[in-house]
């Protein structure tokens, strides 16, 4: 690929709101001896699209400071788009350069390219993750005067939350009003706590092992026993009446209710925003997944591909088919859990404790004849109503 092609280095594009780390960036980068526009810089009197075109025609580069205001930002999308197409036409190498100043959700055209996070780092980190993307890139002028402004502060710390509102450390002992899973209970009780190695939990069964009951156990405990979470349940089997199931889903996490004009996709990609904007730990839970259609393609590229960068999100994930969790870009993220029907043991456990007769050996035979159906097994050894 041939190089860019320009008189200054790098454009760095951002959100208005987000000038205090622009000026920052900025510093660092013109210390090390590199030339840039900033879109302050522009001049009173010009035109945007005008500014826009100039500075991808002259600036070699663009340094792009994502945030979820970025992304929300017509003429920031604008920019970048501009740039994309630009240097796209003419074969340019590491032409965008984009830093995340804020967790924040990529649009999925723009998901490809890898960015480095810099706003979860101290200063001398976040100057070194800068220059470790300058490595490689000469200046376009290496005769510059040096560039002696005084550093501005530091975004980061300024910026850090006062309170953090985390994971707890452990969750007292969960409660199952049916026969136990065992696997599946001690995962989700490791998927809630800040040191759990996986955000992802998929669960993968037949038909009649138990599913949307351990889904809806897990929503119940959560929000008994992990009072810091906000927590919903998806159920795409209730798809048919999709704008009262997804009221109900964004009602119990508390974020705004997106347009009904827009897909699933676009309704999802909008609550993730929400919830981004918000970081604070949220647990969503998928059920029936093999009817997720279309909304698949939301949950592989923008949801799962996001859960390395956002330390208070979980995910559970249950049905007969559900994303794969090997080879991807969230295998190191997730956990998968292949659900078999309760063991006539655990039946036998619950009818105890509904006050049911039924003996071992009577459990045990209808548990075979029944293929260990989990509907006509819970009627026979849940409450007697």
């Amino acid at each position: 690929m041939t190089q860019p092609q320009g008189d200054t280095d790098f454009f760095i594009s951002y959100r208005g709101a987000r000038t205090d780390w622009a000026l920052w960036v900025n510093w660092v980068v013109r210390s090390e001896g590199f030339s840039t526009v900033l879109m302050d810089e522009f001049q009173v009197g010009t035109t945007w699209t005008s500014n826009m075109r100039n500075a991808a025609q002259k600036c070699r580069r663009l340094i792009p400071l994502y945030s979820a205001d970025y992304w929300a930002s017509g003429a920031c999308v604008e920019e970048f788009d501009a740039y994309w197409q630009h240097h796209l036409q003419n074969g340019a190498a590491r032409f965008l350069l984009p830093l995340e100043i804020q967790n924040c959700t990529v649009p999925q055209m723009h998901g490809m390219l890898l960015w480095r996070p810099i706003h979860a780092l101290t200063r001398d980190a976040a100057r070194a993750a800068i220059l470790k993307v300058l490595e490689g890139i000469a200046p376009v002028s290496t005769g510059a005067v040096a560039y002696t402004d005084p550093e501005p502060p530091f975004p980061g710390i300024a910026s850090a939350p006062a309170t953090v509102i985390d994971w707890p450390d452990s969750v007292d002992s969960l409660k199952w009003p049916l026969a136990n899973h065992d696997n599946a209970r001690l995962a989700f009780a490791e998927l809630v706590t800040r040191s759990a190695k996986f955000r992802l939990l998929a669960i993968k069964g037949s038909s009649e092992t138990g599913k949307s009951h351990l889904t809806t156990q897990f929503i119940t405990n959560a929000q008994r026993r992990v009072t810091a979470c906000r927590c919903a349940r998806f159920d795409f089997k209730g798809t048919d009446q999709i704008d009262q199931t997804l009221a109900d889903f964004v009602d119990h996490l508390q974020v705004p209710l997106p347009p009904s004009t827009g897909s699933l996709s676009d309704r999802f990609r909008q609550i993730l925003q929400s919830l981004v904007q918000r970081q604070q730990p949220s647990l969503l839970v998928f059920d029936t997944y093999e009817d997720a259609g279309d909304a698949d393609r939301w949950v592989r590229d923008s949801l799962l591909t996001s859960l390395h960068r956002h330390p208070w999100l979980r995910v559970v994930i249950a049905g007969q088919e559900v994303p794969a969790c090997h080879g991807t870009a969230w295998t190191e993220d997730s956990k998968m859990l292949r659900l078999d029907a309760p063991h006539p043991d655990h039946w036998m456990e619950y009818a105890k404790d509904n006050g049911r007769t039924i003996t071992a050996k009577t459990l045990a035979e209808v548990h075979k004849l029944t293929n260990g159906k989990a509907s006509i097994l819970a009627q026979l050894c849940g409450p007697n109503i």
